[in-house]
């Protein structure tokens, strides 16, 4: 072999020391061994000679005949290309009859022409699998040097294949081809990236230091995988406890990051590309039109394209490809750099003019985005009117993303914008704050009742937004009265391209024809808001009539259609918008109720576990209330559990302080009443029963069940036995008349428990039996379960005359079904009382409270291996593998 040959390009040049082993990538690359060509493209710093390198070392092990050739510039020539190409097919071995050159002069005068077709023919005696790895070919690219590899591929044999390692796309070597026909694999970023797993690898067998999952699945984030971040992160490691101090280190204004961009990317562009660069990283992602219209250019498509297939940290994204994307720490570099440039780059006149730009093509979330990173108030204003302001809250469900762009807006420049200012009384209901969005409501209307702009539109919205305030700050509007006509007056009036605001309407009407038991009206409503919802694809307006639609057969004691309703909205919620979002605890709300009422309490205890603490954070209204805290009351007292049934009505009574809801606490108040006065009349006395005013709760809908029970309760405790029953009676009639067979179920058994009370036990069987056939249809459980010791007495001697009597097989089933469950209920109750010591239950309070062993030791005198033996045992009979599980399960079983 010549002098002239640099014999350390025909091997890998990969430093010696520990390397991890990149399973995908070697993987990916033994998939690719029966195509006749492989692809390795990727950014610099990707690992692509390593990655090769080992698989280069595997393939020799198992004797096939691999060459390789590490390229620089000085070989674009063809006669270097060729004769570097055929010394390092000589080195590798292969059976070639084939003299180098001995003099680099002779090189030069290589003819390229006459050589390759020789050097291809020598190449097809070999025989066995054959392969020919060509590194660093962006070097190289040239259309001289990429016809000899396009020969290659052509003419070899099929025992041959050739493998490109480039920075770049090599278009001229004829892949394409071999593509459409998949006889060539390309392995890209996508497949060098480290995993967590191989970053945590890496810095174990690097560094010798253990790093947590957690903090290499943010390095990876962060880094997007790219291995030289994350060796250079290595490189600021200093023990376990420094790996979130270099985590914040590794940034793309890190010094070596900065030094690297610039020379592989930054300075290698002309003037044009590095000002488009440092004017479009911050709109990150970027398309064509977009950079053209920021920038003031016509190529924008042209330097994104070459951008790309050059790999300088620029990706197509999204599903047409039309975008692309900067790397985070590209995109971090070039922001410093645009910050330190000598001519100011003006970024939120940028974000101010990609804001308009989005508005004019329909890029509605990107539009809101980009006004709020201008910080300024106008275009934020300017922006959201022309998305439609509320509509285009109701419209998107993206509250958080509003909220935050609508706290700009000062108060001066809300004024100017109509639907941004609506918005902003939605987004005060929706956070809790109904009193404020009442008072700025009355101003909207006050500024705008004289304005001739848009005057019916605004009308319209008016009504709807006056009706929506209305619901949340549970002032009462009657179905008919001047309120509602105004509704129904608003189909006439608003123009058919405001599809949005009638499906807003017809979702109101849902509401409040719910509210006063006109359950068909209501059902209408709903449905024809979701068809209007549907026509605008808005998801988030659908999920509420859903809720809307399922809550109001609760009420009808329809359980079964009920569940499969509210389930349908539920998921759409947490699919759609998260399980921490407020549709999600609405839902869950609303679910948790429904599951109480056929004695799934397991199953409603687990839905109000995360709903609850949601709701009284953010956004209800006063049926999710009342089914919420209804229902977590519910549950304590069928723990028997009173401390914790006070307590959740204390946090009713706040809730409904706080939020402006009277009704709320009128409910609440009785229903907390109905349970004293149940209990005192068990044990025999109404000492400590609380005093509630229930002034006008009688009156409207959602708490005139809870009134009526009071007072019925109060007569039963007075010994009113003959009046509370016909109190029931009366009040049971109305419910099934109004079709509230769920309420109906309730009075009859009160009923039934009021004649027993009087001395009818004939009649108390009756009633009961009546209440059991309305019950059974859909598995009404609970109106007979948490009448206490009276209901119960009532079952047993229903259950005692079966035999005496005409068969009703759906009744006695029912029957039977809740007596199993009366004692199941008891069992467990025993079973949870009796699972845990004292010391158990002792030390399980202090995990609870998120105490460690040592504070639980001392608080309890006891040592801290005692502590761990107390919890050693509460593992295992709670089926636990960490804390997390433990507190799922007790507050599953409600055992504390």
């Amino acid at each position: 072999m010549g002098t002239w040959v640099a014999k350390a390009k025909l091997a890998p040049r990969v430093r010696s020391g520990r390397l991890i082993s990149r399973q995908g990538v070697l993987q990916a690359l033994g998939e690719g061994a029966s195509r006749r060509a492989i692809l390795v493209h990727a950014p610099a710093g990707y690992g692509k000679t390593i990655a090769l390198a080992q698989w280069w070392e595997a393939l020799k092990g198992q004797s096939v005949h691999i060459s390789w050739l590490t390229l620089d510039q000085y070989d674009a020539k063809p006669g270097r290309f060729l004769a570097y190409l055929s010394a390092s097919c000589l080195s590798a071995g292969f059976s070639i009859d084939r003299e180098l050159p001995k003099s680099l002069r002779e090189v030069s005068r290589f003819d390229a022409e006459n050589e390759v077709p020789a050097f291809t023919s020598a190449l097809q005696k070999c025989e066995g699998r054959h392969i020919i790895l060509l590194d660093n070919f962006h070097h190289v690219d040239v259309p001289d040097t990429a016809t000899i590899v396009h020969s290659m591929l052509t003419d070899l044999p099929r025992n041959f294949q050739i493998v490109v390692a480039s920075r770049k796309y090599p278009g001229k070597i004829g892949l394409a081809d071999f593509l459409a026909h998949d006889d060539a694999v390309v392995i890209t970023e996508e497949n060098l990236r480290f995993t967590p797993h191989e970053a945590e690898a890496y810095l174990q067998l690097t560094k010798d230091c253990t790093v947590s999952g957690d903090i290499c699945e943010t390095l990876v984030e962060q880094s997007e995988g790219w291995p030289i971040a994350i060796q250079l992160y290595g490189q600021h490691l200093h023990g376990e406890k420094g790996a979130k101090e270099a985590l914040r280190r590794l940034n793309g204004r890190n010094t070596f990051l900065s030094d690297y961009f610039t020379e592989l990317v930054f300075e290698s562009q002309s003037e044009e590309v590095q000002e488009f660069l440092l004017k479009t990283a911050i709109l990150n992602p970027i398309n064509g039109n977009l950079a053209n219209h920021v920038c003031g250019i016509r190529s924008g498509w042209e330097i994104l394209e070459r951008l790309s297939s050059d790999n300088l940290f620029v990706r197509r994204v999204g599903e047409d490809g039309d975008w692309y994307a900067y790397h985070k720490l590209f995109q971090q570099y070039l922001e410093a750099k645009a910050l330190r440039k000598t001519t100011s780059i003006d970024s939120l006149k940028i974000y101010a003019e990609a804001a308009a730009w989005c508005v004019e093509n329909d890029d509605r979330e990107r539009a809101l985005n980009y006004a709020w990173r201008s910080r300024s108030s106008v275009v934020v204003g300017t922006t959201l009117e022309a998305l439609g302001g509320w509509q285009y809250v109701v419209g998107q469900g993206n509250i958080a993303d509003v909220r935050k762009a609508i706290e700009l807006v000062d108060a001066e420049t809300l004024r100017r914008f109509p639907r941004v200012w609506l918005a902003k009384i939605y987004l005060d209901l929706k956070s809790g704050e109904p009193e404020e969005a009442e008072r700025e409501f009355r101003f909207f209307s006050k500024k705008f009742n004289d304005s001739q702009a848009e005057r019916t539109l605004l009308d319209g919205e008016r009504q709807v937004f006056r009706s929506l305030v209305s619901v949340y700050c549970d002032h009462e509007i009657e179905p008919g009265s001047a309120g509602s006509s105004s509704l129904d007056a608003l189909e006439r009036t608003v123009r058919c391209d405001q599809g949005l605001l009638e499906a807003v309407r017809c979702n109101l009407l849902c509401v409040l024809y719910g509210q006063h038991g006109k359950f068909e009206q209501a059902n209408r409503a709903g449905d024809r808001a979701i068809e209007h919802f549907r026509r605008f694809s808005c998801l988030y307006g659908e999920v509420f009539v859903l809720f809307h639609q399922g809550y109001l057969l609760y009420l009808q004691g329809r359980l079964r259609q009920a569940w499969v309703v509210l389930m349908e909205g539920y998921t759409l919620a947490t699919e759609s918008f998260g399980r921490d979002s407020d549709l999600n605890a609405i839902g869950g709300s609303f679910l948790a109720r429904v599951a109480y009422e056929r004695n799934d309490c397991v199953r409603a205890a687990h839905y109000l576990e995360t709903a609850l603490p949601h709701i009284e954070r953010f956004d209800a209204w006063l049926e999710v209330y009342i089914s919420a805290y209804a229902t977590a009351f519910a549950l304590a007292v069928a723990e028997d559990n009173d401390e914790e049934a006070g307590e959740v009505f204390n946090r009713a009574i706040s809730t409904a302080t706080a939020r402006g809801l009277p009704r709320l606490a009128q409910a609440m108040s009785a229903y907390f009443r109905c349970h004293q006065l149940q209990k005192a009349i068990e044990e025999g006395g109404s000492e400590g029963v609380i005093e509630c005013d229930l002034s006008g709760s009688d009156s409207h809908p959602l708490t005139q069940y809870y009134a009526v029970c009071v007072i019925g309760w109060q007569m039963l405790a007075q010994g009113q036995f003959a009046l509370a029953a016909k109190h029931f009676t009366e009040h049971a009639e109305a419910a099934r008349s109004g079709g509230q067979m769920r309420d109906y179920v309730s009075l009859m058994t009160l009923q039934a428990i009021s004649e027993l009370k009087d001395d009818r036990p004939d009649d108390a069987q009756t009633t009961l039996e009546t209440a059991l056939v309305a019950g059974a249809a859909d598995g009404i459980k609970r109106p007979f379960m948490d009448q206490g010791t009276f209901g119960i007495d009532l079952l047993d001697q229903l259950n005692r005359r079966i035999p005496r009597q005409p068969s009703n097989r759906l009744q006695n089933a029912f029957l039977k079904d809740l007596l199993r469950d009366i004692e199941i209920s008891k069992s467990s109750s025993k079973k949870r009382d009796n699972l845990l010591t004292p010391r158990e239950r002792e030390a399980l309070r202090g995990l609870m409270e998120n105490a460690s062993n040592q504070e639980i030791a001392d608080s309890m005198g006891i040592s801290v291996n005692t502590v761990k033996f107390h919890l050693k045992n509460i593992f295992i009979k709670l089926e636990a593998d960490s804390r997390r599980d433990v507190v799922s399960a007790v507050i599953r079983n409600r055992l504390i």
